[in-house]
């Protein structure tokens, strides 16, 4: 810790620049003792030197310069099938009861036909359960902070029983 700090005094008092000694004039061998001392001297510097700033890890922090507050978009990378209904613009349309259980036939925005079944996923959740009148659906989602919120919706049978 010294030597960085004599090294630092010298190179503050000669404006940056290592100072020049005067010594007399030196033979070849004397030339090299010198440059190997001034490369370990280089070199213990070196090794002193504190790690630079990049390396620094700030576990735990957030990046102040990203907003916290989420820019919410739409379905990414989707456009049709069962993993692509959004559980808000679901209509339930109906509910067929058979041997290996319920299926619910729903319809999105589109006024496309899907049928469902119990744990098939949807956007942002997937179907819970289904009874002889409705479908339970479990959705989660981000807020606009990034917390996840996990709901049950309820939606019942749009059109009666005839």
């Amino acid at each position: 810790m010294r030597t960085i700090l004599a090294v630092a005094v010298v190179l503050a008092v000669s404006g940056g620049v290592p100072a020049q000694r005067a010594l007399p004039a030196a033979g070849p061998a004397e030339k090299q003792v010198q440059k190997q001392v001034d490369k370990q001297v280089v070199q213990q510097v070196a090794s002193d030197a504190p790690p630079p700033l990049t390396t620094l890890a700030l576990a735990g922090k957030r990046d102040p310069f990203l907003s916290p507050v989420l820019t919410q978009s739409g379905r990414p990378g989707c456009s049709t099938g069962k993993k692509c209904l959004e559980i808000g613009q679901i209509s339930v349309k109906g509910v067929v009861r058979s041997t290996a259980g319920f299926l619910a036939v729903v319809t999105n925005g589109l006024n496309r036909t899907y049928f469902l079944r119990e744990k098939d996923a949807v956007f942002h959740g997937y179907v819970l359960k289904i009874t002889a009148d409705s479908v339970v659906f479990r959705q989660s989602q981000p807020d606009r902070l990034g917390k996840m919120i996990t709901q049950e919706v309820v939606k019942k049978i749009s059109t009666p029983a005839v």
